[in-house]
C-alpha cells in the first residue's frame, strides 16, 4: 500500500525542513511516511488520500496503546514503521530524519529546549496544584471532625478508624493506602486539635 509515486516525485516535501520539526501530527506523518508533503495533500487521488487514511488511523491506534509518545517526534515515527512494516518510511524521508537525530549539537539542543519546556510544565504544574492556605485549613479541619466523630479517630488510640474511611473511599472510587489517610489525620489533629477547631 503507498501513495502514488507519481504524486511524490512531482512535488515531494522537503525532507530536511520536516526533519528538523519538533513535532509531527498524526496528518503529517502519515502523509511524509508515504513521502508526500503534508501541506499538500489536496491535490491528491481518491486512492492516495484513502492511503492516507489507514496510515493515519494506524498511527492514531499506535499512540492509544502506548507505542508512540504523545506527542510524537519525528524519529518516533520512523522507529515504529521500521519495526513494523516491510514498507517503513520514504527512504529520503529515513535519511533525513536519521541524519537530524544524529548531529550531535543539534541532539544537544533539542535535549536542552526539552529539559527547559519540562521545567516550564513542572513549574505551571506546581502552582497550578498549590491549594489555598485557607482551602487546605478548611478541609483538613471538615476531614479531622468527620473522622473524629464519625469513626472514633485519636492518634494516640488504636482504632479501625483509619481502615473503615479507607473502605469508605473505595466505595467511591477513591484508591488511598491506610498510611497515607493516617499521616493526613495526624497532621490534621496536630495542627488543629479539637479545642481549635471550628
Amino acid at each position: 500500500m503507498s501513495v502514488d509515486n507519481h504524486q511524490s516525485q512531482i512535488d515531494p516535501p522537503d525532507w530536511n525542513l520536516w526533519a528538523a520539526k519538533t513535532f509531527w501530527s498524526i496528518e503529517e506523518a502519515a502523509a511524509l511516511i508515504n513521502g508526500v508533503d503534508p501541506t499538500k495533500t489536496d491535490t491528491l487521488s481518491p486512492h492516495a488520500l484513502d492511503v492516507l487514511a489507514i496510515m493515519k488511523g494506524a498511527l492514531a491506534r499506535a499512540k492509544e496503546i502506548d507505542s508512540l509518545p504523545n506527542p510524537a517526534r519525528p524519529i518516533h515515527y520512523v522507529d515504529l514503521l521500521e519495526t513494523i512494516s516491510e514498507q517503513g518510511v520514504h527512504p529520503l524521508l529515513r535519511k533525513a530524519v536519521r541524519d537530524y537525530n544524529d548531529d550531535p549539537v543539534r541532539s544537544f539542543d533539542r535535549l536542552a529546549r526539552r529539559c527547559r519546556d519540562l521545567e516550564r510544565e513542572n513549574d505551571e504544574l506546581k502552582s497550578k496544584a498549590s491549594v489555598d492556605p485557607r482551602k487546605r485549613r478548611t478541609l483538613s479541619e471538615v476531614m479531622l471532625a468527620l473522622a473524629m466523630k464519625h469513626y472514633g479517630f485519636h492518634p494516640e488510640r488504636k482504632n479501625k478508624a483509619t481502615a473503615s474511611i479507607v473502605q469508605v473511599l473505595a466505595e467511591y472510587g477513591y484508591q488511598r493506602s491506610a498510611d497515607a489517610i493516617h499521616r493526613n489525620l495526624v497532621e490534621a489533629y496536630e495542627q488543629f486539635t479539637p479545642s481549635k477547631l471550628g
